[in-house]
């Protein structure tokens, strides 16, 4: 710990701690994507034909979600370029950030085995969009503490990263609406939402 009682975690030893244990999580989750899909049993090729396309849907799921953790890994990384060391309701905020993501292979089964269903499209949106949230409340903690930034940050960009980092979930959130207005587009807002969100932050 840092001297004179500040709670700050010192820069290189905990913070590498931090993030290696973050970076875990992150591998448990996108590994455990995979696990649910189902693997087909049946001997007769005609019908190991059907339960392959039987499958398509979870592995559609298995696509979107892959893809989500990877950009949720990838703001956090951003994110871990920009401090130096973590402050206690910083450390707190994260565990937050990955409770949601390594629960998300559970709404991306649920998405994947009901994928025409509204609830099932809306718990899978709420989910990713309460992660990209967390993650998005990382920035903000930081930006009230400057001290957490290295010295070459500066604000403005701090700033404006974090204002990028409410594009993807806010994406989800509005998804819901298009899940009781026409369901089949959901998944494709889902994928705008997060194929353009790194493209803001070079804005």
């Amino acid at each position: 710990m840092k001297q004179h009682g500040n709670p700050d975690i010192d820069s290189v030893r905990g913070t590498h701690r931090i993030i290696n244990f973050s970076d875990a999580v992150f591998a448990v989750a996108i590994t455990l994507l995979v696990v649910q899909i189902p693997i087909p049993l049946k001997a007769s090729t005609q019908e190991l034909g059907d339960d392959l396309a039987e499958g398509i849907p979870m592995l559609f799921s298995f696509a979107i979600s892959f893809g989500v953790i990877a950009m949720l890994w990838l703001k956090h990384l951003h994110f871990n370029n920009h401090v130096k060391r973590y402050s206690v309701g910083l450390i707190w905020a994260n565990f937050l950030f990955l409770l949601i993501v390594a629960f998300l292979p559970y709404p991306t089964g649920v998405y994947g085995t009901h994928s025409s269903d509204e609830t099932a499209q809306i718990f899978y949106a709420v989910s990713v969009a309460i992660a990209g949230y967390a993650a998005a409340m990382m920035w903000l903690i930081a930006i009230r503490q400057p001290d957490l930034f290295h010295e070459d940050v500066e604000m403005e960009e701090a700033r404006h990263s974090a204002r990028v980092s409410f594009v993807m979930p806010t994406g989800f959130a509005v998804s819901i609406i298009f899940s009781y207005l026409f369901p089949p587009i959901v998944p494709y807002v889902w994928i705008g939402f997060a194929a353009v969100s790194p493209f803001l932050r070079k804005l």
